[in-house]
């Protein structure tokens, strides 16, 4: 028996005709989705298992791997349990990758940084 060849459309074809909201709306669920499996990949990377981890308990370390929001003081907080720092950048939504503020929290006082390329 053979099996039919279905010639199928590529992605940028299908996202061309998609509705731009619901484009946008997979976009970010994707992004979400995302942003959780390297939170998972990064405490594996470092060879930390999910009930090692300092000041979470297993269920938290897989509730908050799995959540659709995270509060960045939590995100914080696992980091640090995990022997990191989190870093953040902020930027003119029409600036380029060259041109930006880097918020650096040191001794409590917040120091904005600007690279201009």
């Amino acid at each position: 028996m053979r099996i039919p060849i279905i010639k199928t459309n590529s992605r940028r074809d299908l996202d061309a005709n998609m509705n731009p909201e619901v484009h946008s709306r997979a976009k970010k669920m994707a992004q979400k989705e995302s942003f959780n499996n390297r939170l998972a990949i990064l405490r594996e990377k470092y060879r930390v298992k999910q009930n090692k981890t300092i000041n979470f308990t297993q269920t938290a370390v897989s509730i908050l791997e799995n959540s659709k929001d995270i509060r960045i003081s939590t995100l914080i907080d696992y980091l640090d349990s995990l022997g990191m720092r989190l870093e953040t950048t902020a930027c003119p939504r029409n600036s380029t990758k060259n041109n930006y503020c880097y918020l650096d929290k040191t001794d409590n006082d917040i120091i904005a940084k600007s690279k201009m390329v």
